[in-house]
């Protein structure tokens, strides 16, 4: 873990405001992502994603996806440099990757921050589409008419390279005839901005 964050930090880091972090099985829908970030300031220290617990232990679990502002990437570098603080105790090296990294997080002041969108809908999802929707169908007796996820969901994890296809195309090809989309989110940061 350490050395690849160090690696990340050093070859990257002058480079980007955002540092994205997902396993291969997790499909990322980067225009939501790039919304989200949109307003954010990635000179504050904190990462993003999907908040899981354990015991006092809040953070963000690495299946639905993981961002770090640049702030936190330098904390965590700066950390990793000067102290093996976090690799001192046998415990640590039994957590899973994403606990780890929230304790090292955590230790240099950096936060977990859950993403959600206005309705209080997880963006970063752990779980498979199909899975959210028999869960959503299977809670609620009454015809599901809001859908099962965020209309802005950044992530959706645990998919194979088929359902990845299925899924490119249903988000990025597939259009209802007649329907007009009125709803188009052009990004265009502002004069002087880093954010893109």
């Amino acid at each position: 873990m350490r050395k690849t964050y160090q690696h990340v930090f050093e070859k990257h880091g002058d480079n980007y405001s955002w540092f994205f972090l997902a396993h291969p099985t997790t499909f990322a829908v980067i225009e939501n992502l790039k919304y989200l970030l949109f307003t954010k300031d990635a000179s504050q220290p904190f990462y993003l994603g999907h908040i899981a617990t354990s015991g006092d232990l809040k953070y963000v679990t690495m299946k639905g996806g993981t961002v770090l502002s640049m702030e936190a990437l330098k904390r965590l570098n700066s950390f990793l440099n000067k102290t093996k603080k976090c690799a001192e105790q046998r415990a640590f090296w039994e957590l899973s990757a994403d606990m780890q990294l929230a304790v090292c997080l955590k230790y240099v002041g950096v936060l977990a921050e859950n993403a959600e969108d206005s309705e209080g809908r997880a963006i970063f999802n752990t779980k498979p589409i199909a899975h959210l929707i028999r869960e959503t169908m299977s809670n609620n007796r009454q015809p599901v008419v809001e859908g099962c996820c965020s209309d802005m969901a950044v992530t959706f994890s645990g998919l194979t390279p088929q359902k990845m296809t299925v899924m490119m195309y249903g988000v990025y090809r597939l259009r209802a005839f007649g329907h007009y989309f009125n709803d188009t989110l052009i990004f265009l940061p502002p004069n002087g901005s880093e954010n893109d």
